[in-house]
């Protein structure tokens, strides 16, 4: 059983009805699913927390991420624009943005890109195209309302894949020339699969639903001799000592797949929290990394389905080698803070207090010089977001994609 926390929430009615009976439907004769079917059911099925209760940031928010912050999005504004400035043939900007969330980390990377763009246009709409791949009707709908004040300027296209894991649904045609791509903690919110390495070798994780008339039991975490395949994996990427458990995301794969395929050439960067099979060796984390989140306070993962966030670390071994095998080159993985300072996170504050930029003006009635100075230290400093979380830096040169954006 999956340890309690204080404060964690009792099953609620409204965590009894939809997502309750789409995870006893899909539980087998003996009341067991995986936990990878659980967390998938509890997040992105209908009912789930993705579909409609996901709040982030801070008062009434279950987490907040670097997407609150504008000098995050303004910096990768930056970036993207010198990475795209960077290629031989520059034609349409055209961004793909995973898993965005409330559109705040759009909304300034657009900021930032107009403001630049239009130095060198005549009014009119700004050679950028944005695309949204969101799974969740609630969400799309926030993204839609935050980005609404460049509608007239950006070119903005949602998708909507059946699930996240099923791949990147973007209509076929001609294969761009460049896309570049985007996501902020998506792939900690990819389902995966529970391992224990057991004394005969690894195990897998089950949820047990189990219903006593009308009264749903406290669900369970069992585990069951795992596949020769998991196995494997689960021995080279988290090789933890016995007795301890692990995660195993199979989902890494299809999504660099996707990336690749978005067109000939592509530039991306990930932002997430992660592990390598080093610490997994060591025998750190012996509960695996699995977390969930209720109104910035840790609960059991298995309490109130689809009412809680769900989260485990990336496994950066695990998603380096998805990369490559996708055709992608997996350029860099360094701290967020590392990676915000080489690319002019302190030129971008400059740009705002000195009050010498178009982003000034429009920065100005969003904060002030204080929240610069907060901004700076969680995303940047030791103690923070910018030691805490890593970017995971690719790329793919003069492929043939299969996919058109």
């Amino acid at each position: 059983m999956i340890s309690s926390f204080e404060n964690n929430p009792t099953p609620s009615a409204a965590s009894t009805t939809e997502v309750w009976q789409n995870l006893r439907e899909a539980a087998d004769e003996d009341s067991l699913l995986s936990f990878r079917e659980y967390m998938d059911l509890a997040l992105y099925g209908p009912g789930g927390y993705y579909q409609r209760l996901v709040r982030l940031g801070g008062a009434g928010g279950d987490f907040y991420t670097a997407a609150q912050f504008p000098l995050f999005g303004l910096t990768l504004g930056r970036y993207i624009y010198q990475q795209w400035q960077q290629r031989e043939k520059q034609g349409m900007l055209r961004i793909v943005e995973l898993g965005p969330g409330q559109g705040e980390l759009a909304y300034w990377i657009c900021t930032y890109l107009v403001s630049v763009l239009e130095k060198h246009r005549s009014a009119g709409p700004v050679p950028l195209e944005y695309r949204f791949v969101e799974p969740s009707d609630y969400l799309r709908q926030v993204q839609q309302e935050r980005v609404a004040p460049f509608f007239e300027r950006i070119a903005f296209q949602w998708k909507a894949p059946s699930d996240i894991q099923s791949g990147i649904q973007l209509p076929k045609g001609d294969v761009a020339a460049y896309v570049f791509v985007i996501a902020n903690e998506l792939l900690d919110a990819l389902p995966v699969e529970r391992v224990r390495r057991g004394l005969q070798g690894f195990e897998r994780g089950f949820v047990r639903i189990v219903q006593q008339g009308d009264v749903e039991e406290p669900l369970e975490e069992v585990f069951l001799p795992a596949s020769d395949g998991l196995s494997r994996l689960a021995r080279k990427y988290t090789p933890v000592p016995p007795g301890h458990v692990a995660e195993v995301c199979l989902d890494y794969e299809k999504v660099f797949a996707a990336c690749s395929g978005l067109a000939r050439e592509v530039d991306g960067v990930f932002f997430d929290y992660g592990t390598f099979a080093d610490e997994w060796r060591q025998g750190i984390r012996p509960q695996g990394t699995l977390r969930a989140f209720h109104k910035h306070t840790l609960v059991d993962a298995l309490a109130r389905p689809g009412e809680v966030d769900i989260t485990t670390d990336v496994n950066w071994d695990l998603a380096r080698d998805a990369a490559i095998s996708a055709g992608l080159l997996v350029k860099d993985i360094r701290k967020q803070g590392s990676f915000l300072m080489q690319n002019g996170i302190m030129d971008v504050a400059m740009e705002i207090t000195n009050g010498d930029s178009p982003l000034s003006d429009v920065f100005k009635p969003q904060a002030g010089p204080l929240s610069i100075t907060a901004a700076l230290k969680q995303l940047v400093l030791p103690g923070g977001m910018g030691e805490r979380f890593s970017a995971f830096v690719f790329t793919k040169r003069g492929g043939s994609g299969e996919q058109g954006c």
